[in-house]
């Protein structure tokens, strides 16, 4: 068998290689019980402080991308937490104002349903997205979309999504044909920008004739967002809305600050529509903050359901509730791995029943700078979740290696990698948590937070150089 050297842990994985690395490098640990240990005074405890490799394994997929974990998982043990499924309400407040998560939307149009040109689109997404709106007895909806910025701790998970290919398609006018691969024309965020922008310039000149009701929508597009009123099957009035001028990347956050504008705007009701499970733990976790009846409906068209997001927060406990946006960024999202193996429920369950770790994760995400004494609480948790007793990740490391974890995925990161997703984690919770209600956000550039720039864009950081 060859042996590795550490000349060899330079170079990064590729996605051409990956067969290989997983049938080698993630078992690079195992080689070492073929190396004569103590006739080379070789200090295992030591070795194991390092990752031996280019990647984390306990964090990472074999080709350097982020691991993945099911999101929706802690959404579920919450509402566990819930005796009878009270949170879940029979039907939705008369009068509310309904945030509706627009690519969202984009994204559930069905190809064989899209019309022939661009006009005809834009119409039939506005007669849905009023269709809506009577559905859920609102009087005001919001369509709230993301920002595509070059650079963006998301680009590697829309990569990812984006792997089928896109196609580039700019709009001219509304007799143009739409693009008849769908999901293509929606995996490239320039086109996804454009339509949204198109969709603005269209409805200011889009008369109603599915209702005689008066219509407050509100559109956010690129920075901007417009109040567009609908009435008497006339042209719109429209009126920009400076305080919802913003430079939110996400639609996750800029969902939370349309629902607090509706708030501070007289409106006690506010539901917010979204598939994502990131949306529901930023409305749970800012409930207190928002000033208003939260409510979040998910689900699809057989599975629906409005859950009372105040419910919730009652009876899982306000404390706990603001440590979720931490939480979920610790254990996997859209820009931040999870531990491989270690689910969103563990770590849910043992956070729960222990104020530290509840502080800790409520502390993350209070600046962008991630303070090394956040650190440990943190790594006592990680240990706890893999069964160890030790509060130090690389002595349980060593731990689990002599009781036959060989496997360099099954054991904890290293202290350094785990500093590395701190940072991650933290970068994202600020985000989420710190701003998500403020609408000029002043963020930093995530290069020296947890990732570095390269040919491709951003790339997670695993190790310190």
């Amino acid at each position: 068998m060859k042996l590795k050297n550490f000349g060899d842990v330079q170079k990064r994985p590729s996605k051409s290689s990956k067969l290989n690395l997983l049938k080698h490098d993630k078992n690079m640990f195992s080689r070492l019980l073929v190396v004569p240990i103590k006739s080379r005074n070789i200090n295992l405890q030591e070795v194991l402080k390092f990752n031996l490799g280019p990647i984390s394994y306990s964090l990472a997929s074999a080709d350097g991308s982020l691991t993945k974990t099911n999101k929706a998982v802690l959404l579920k043990v919450i509402e566990q937490e819930v005796p009878n499924n009270r949170h879940i309400i029979e039907a939705p407040p008369q009068g509310s104002a309904l945030m509706i998560d627009g690519m969202a939307v984009l994204q559930c149009l069905k190809v064989a349903k899209i019309p022939p040109t661009f006009k005809e689109l834009a119409q039939m997404i506005l007669e849905m997205i009023v269709k809506i709106m009577l559905f859920y007895k609102s009087n005001r909806v919001d369509f709230v979309t993301d920002r595509y910025p070059d650079l963006s701790i998301k680009y590697c998970e829309r990569n990812r999504r984006a792997a089928a290919g896109y196609q580039r398609i700019e709009i001219f006018s509304g007799d143009q044909k739409t693009p008849t691969q769908w999901k293509k024309f929606l995996n490239c965020g320039s086109n996804k920008e454009a339509l949204v922008e198109f969709l603005f310039k269209s409805w200011c000149q889009a008369i109603l004739s599915i209702t005689t009701l008066e219509v407050h929508l509100f559109i956010a597009h690129g920075d901007l967002c417009h109040h567009l009123c609908f009435g008497n099957r006339t042209l719109p009035t429209v009126s920009p809305i400076p305080e919802l001028t913003c430079s939110h990347e996400e639609a996750d956050t800029r969902l939370l600050l349309h629902a607090h504008h509706a708030a501070v705007s007289g409106w006690s009701d506010v539901i917010i529509r979204s598939p994502d499970t990131d949306v529901a733990i930023i409305s749970l976790s800012m409930q207190e903050s928002c000033q208003t009846n939260l409510f979040f409906a998910t689900g699809n068209k057989d599975q629906e359901r409005i859950l009372d997001t105040r419910c919730m927060v009652e009876k899982v406990g306000p404390t706990l509730c603001t440590s979720l946006i931490g939480l979920h960024s610790f254990t996997g999202c859209d820009s931040t791995s999870f531990f491989h193996g270690k689910g969103k429920a563990t770590f849910f369950h043992l956070v729960k029943e222990n104020d530290r770790y509840v502080m800790a994760l409520t502390q993350l995400g209070e600046s962008f700078n991630a303070e090394r004494e956040l650190i440990t609480p943190l790594e006592a948790l990680v240990c706890q979740v893999y069964k160890s007793n030790t509060e130090s990740v690389d002595k349980a490391r060593y731990l689990l290696f002599c009781t036959g974890s060989k496997d360099g995925a099954s054991l904890p990161p290293t202290q350094d990698a785990l500093t590395q997703h701190v940072k991650w984690a933290n970068y994202q919770a600020t985000i989420w948590s710190r701003h998500c209600l403020e609408s000029q956000l002043e963020v930093p550039s995530p290069i020296g937070h947890g990732w570095t720039a390269d040919s491709d864009g951003l790339s997670s950081v695993y190790l310190d150089d």
